[in-house]
């Protein structure tokens, strides 16, 4: 399954490999945080592995992504649309395209973004349960 993920086109990958990394179901909003583009963007990049049925849209509105009359609407409503991967395997694969040598510093670099990105309100059901500094052995902050 990777090495039909990495005859895909390289531009695109990276949005797997980040929807892979934030499980089996994640939401476009979330993925762009972590993409560091725009929902529209993002959901662009998304729309080959539609194609391909590796990721499925669990509601309607990824649609308003395809007709660019609809995206400023999208985008002005903060539509968030949730996917998730057609199975396990896909998301196996997809995470598996991260190099093992960058898996810790990617990690720490979506943590970031989403703890710099998400509501102190929010972030208690996004999983973020304590989002206190963490003096590191290196005596850096994280």
């Amino acid at each position: 399954m990777a090495t039909q993920l990495q005859k895909l086109p390289y531009n695109t990958q990276n949005v797997l490999k980040i929807a892979a990394w934030i499980g089996n179901q994640f939401y476009l909003a979330t993925l762009a945080i972590v993409d560091e583009k725009s929902r529209s963007e993002t959901a662009t990049e998304l729309w080959r592995y539609l194609q391909e049925c590796l990721v499925i849209p669990i509601a309607e509105g990824y649609k308003f992504f395809q007709n660019s009359e609809l995206v400023e609407v999208a985008q002005a409503s903060e539509l968030s649309v949730p996917y998730r991967f057609l199975h396990d395997r896909v998301q196996q694969a997809a995470y598996s395209l991260i190099p093992e040598d960058q898996k810790q510093s990617t990690h720490l670099k979506i943590g970031r973004l989403l703890l710099r990105n998400i509501p102190e309100s929010e972030r208690e059901e996004k999983n973020f349960l304590s989002c206190q500094p963490v003096e590191h052995w290196d005596g850096v902050n994280y």
